[in-house]
């Protein structure tokens, strides 16, 4: 007779299957670079998100599905703000991969998954989201500080293995959503990904040919203040834990523990809206952020990266 521990371990095992199962037909196989391939994730139709350090060429990109088929695609863009690249594959008749329904949260089941380049089969590793915030390796810049550097905001750490290939694939959750996309290199023995709402409104920009805006801040979402979230109608905000030295930010006055929550009039509570709201930004730039206490506007002339 099944044990109860048994079988809750066999539902386990059946969802995160389940989940990985979702998410294949919408991993691809990438070959980007001189250097073993990578993996990518259907954004659209024809259109597929992967890692930017995985594309170290702007031609003769491949792209292959589990069947064995291969495509040409062509290098639409890459964002280094968040560290992605836009990939257009004619022909590619995949799904489109569906973000998760919320943001990650530490302590739940992650899936790193991606696809051979060899063998055209989709692998998986499991593991838990251990973190969330800035963290070293495939997202540094130069800050101020002289350490670490642009990082992508809320990325997120798990412990789920890497194989090779998979770096530019997906991170799932336990349903199938992809909470983000693999960055290239493992750090310390974790995996780092960007999150999806991050990588989709990086993918939506390049699509239409817009320059992001770029503020040279690091950021976390955080809880605003019970004080504050009746006055600003809203709970969550970006805490700016970092300003690169000589950005926008840096010379419009923002400062290391102030909570970012509007901009231009428009609420900010995570990252993708951020970004969002720099890609339809002109010039210059109001910022109302939170510092000690007090609501502080900031003019700040927004950059474009090229």
């Amino acid at each position: 007779m099944e044990s109860e521990g048994t079988s809750a371990l066999a539902a386990l095992s059946e969802a995160t299957a389940d989940a990985v199962e979702k998410a294949a037909a919408s991993i691809v196989s990438v070959r980007g670079g001189r250097r073993r391939p990578s993996s990518g994730v259907v954004y659209a139709p024809g259109l597929v998100v992967t890692s930017a350090h995985a594309i170290e060429r702007d031609e003769g990109i491949g792209v292959s599905l589990g069947e064995g088929r291969s495509l040409e695609a062509s290098l639409i863009g890459r964002d280094h703000a968040s560290g992605v690249a836009l990939l257009r594959v004619e022909g590619l008749e995949a799904p489109a991969a569906a973000p998760a329904s919320g943001e990650a949260r530490v302590g739940e089941i992650s899936l790193a998954v991606g696809r051979s380049a060899r063998s055209g089969n989709v692998k998986a590793s499991l593991g838990v989201v251990g973190g969330i915030g800035s963290f070293p390796g495939p997202f540094r810049g130069k800050r101020r500080g002289g350490r670490g550097g642009r990082r992508v905001a809320n990325a997120i750490q798990s412990d789920a293995a890497l194989y090779p290939g998979m770096s530019g694939g997906a991170l799932l959750d336990a349903r199938g959503g992809v909470l983000g996309i693999i960055a290239a290199l493992p750090m310390r023995g974790a995996t780092f990904a960007v999150p999806a709402a991050v990588a989709w409104e990086a993918a939506k920009r390049m699509e239409s040919g817009a320059k992001p805006g770029y503020l040279g801040i690091l950021t976390q979402t955080v809880d605003l203040p019970s004080s504050q979230r009746e006055s600003t109608g809203q709970s969550l905000g970006l805490l700016i834990v970092g300003v690169e030295e000589e950005s926008p930010a840096d010379r419009g006055g923002a400062m290391v523990g102030d909570i970012l929550f509007r901009l231009d009039g428009e609420g900010v509570e995570d990252a993708g809206d951020l970004l969002s709201l720099l890609g339809s930004a002109g010039t210059e730039a109001k910022l109302e952020v939170l510092r000690g206490g007090n609501v502080t506007a900031l003019a700040v002339e927004v950059a474009r990266r090229t």
